[in-house]
């Protein structure tokens, strides 16, 4: 592909998904000023995460002018993910969210009894809500083209990079709207945060490539969404820990699997 029209694709992707993104919020903000049903409004809130998927899907075509849909979301789900990377996985961020939670009790001399965990009411609706937002919404967008794309130039840890930076100021109206923090403490919740979806980006990159298969994307994604609900604690807090043991997990990822990130590999996307 000429490469002015690689930039200009990328681009016009990046600009529509945030385009859509604060629309969707705007629109899910009027629900909610209207005082429309709670189901309506819950609705909207998961559509908005859509945002990423919704510009794959408008801007098809362009992008991708020799294929079908059908054809591209089959390339992204055919091959068979090892459940050694499921469980892999799961255990790098239970054990994150593991010790994130020790931490903060330690810190704050906090006993296990005074800890206040996700209801059992609430599971299986957050469960709910967290799978069908965050994780299948966005990964199709965000490592299905985005991703790959960025791949087909540069290595994958510079990619890594690109992708990562994009998605967290993607979240910016939800700084601004949905963390009731202000002044200071949402520059540092803002810092927090970006460190954590560029080490996630980082850590979902190194299972996605060697997977080809967005459903580990949408796994992962789920497991770092789902762990911030586990326990009621200061935000804050949970994310700076998660920082600091995943950044541990990802220098270990680079030095132990730096072929996987400083070497450029072939992309069919």
């Amino acid at each position: 592909m000429d490469n002015r029209l690689y930039k200009r694709n990328l681009a016009i992707y990046i600009i529509l998904t945030y385009v859509l993104f604060w629309a969707l919020l705007g629109i899910t903000g009027l629900t909610i000023y209207l005082k429309a049903p709670t189901a309506i409004q819950a609705i909207m809130t998961n559509v908005c995460s859509w945002a990423p998927t919704f510009a794959v899907l408008i801007l098809f075509r362009k992008l991708y002018p020799d294929w079908s849909f059908k054809t591209y979301f089959q390339h992204h789900f055919k091959n068979r993910v090892h459940f050694s990377s499921f469980l892999y996985a799961f255990l790098i961020q239970g054990g994150i969210i593991t010790l994130a939670i020790a931490s903060i009790m330690v810190i704050n001399k906090m006993p296990f009894s005074s800890l206040q965990f996700i209801k059992g009411s609430e599971i299986l609706p957050k469960l709910l809500i967290v799978v069908t937002a965050g994780a299948m919404g966005e990964e199709l967008g965000w490592r299905g083209y985005l991703l790959n794309k960025f791949q087909a130039k540069y290595t994958p840890f510079a990619s890594t990079l690109f992708v990562g930076f994009i998605w967290g100021i993607w979240h910016f109206p939800l700084w601004l709207l949905n963390t009731g923090i202000s002044g200071s403490a949402l520059i540092v919740y803002i810092l927090l945060f970006m460190a954590n979806i560029v080490l996630l980006s980082i850590l979902i990159t190194y299972f996605y490539n060697k997977e080809k298969n967005i459903l580990i994307a949408m796994w992962i994604h789920f497991l770092f969404n789902i762990s911030l609900l586990i326990v009621q604690a200061d935000i804050s807090q949970l994310l700076a820990f998660i920082a600091v043991f995943m950044g541990i997990t990802v220098i270990a990822l680079l030095i132990f699997k730096r072929d996987h990130f400083f070497k450029k590999i072939n992309q069919s996307l």
